[in-house]
């Protein structure tokens, strides 16, 4: 194939089913908690994967860990290697999803703390009657 007719893929996008696939922004569905309504693997062109994940709500919660570890210790390791079917990314510096998942972890520990403390307060304001 003649260069001229190869396509130009532009810094931190891949070329994956005719669309660009940005590592960030899958870093920013995951650390939002759109992972559990699939919207992850939506983004990376797995309709099917990205529905049933909806339809399950993450897999009860299950499969969408799974895919929150694998897109952050991607991220984290800016690693060039594709993940949740994106075959590779195209980003020379991956600092930019590096220092967003480190954010949204660090977000996502706070809210889960904010939320086991407020059950366990609402918990034990509630009266127990037998």
């Amino acid at each position: 194939m003649s260069e001229e007719h190869q396509y130009l893929v532009p810094p931190g996008k891949v070329l994956h089913d005719e669309r660009e696939i940005d590592k960030t922004v899958l870093v920013v569905a995951e650390g939002l908690g759109l992972g559990l309504l699939g919207i992850d693997h939506m983004y990376a062109g797995n309709w099917g994967a990205g529905v049933l994940k909806l339809m399950t709500g993450g897999g009860m919660g299950v499969w969408w860990l799974i895919d929150y570890v694998r897109v952050m210790a991607n991220a984290l390791s800016r690693s060039e290697r594709g993940v949740l079917g994106v075959d590779r990314w195209r980003d020379p510096r991956m600092s930019t999803p590096a220092l967003l998942a480190v954010v949204l972890i660090i977000a996502d520990i706070i809210v889960l703390i904010v939320l086991v403390v407020l059950i366990i307060a609402f918990h034990e304001s509630s009266p127990v009657e037998y």
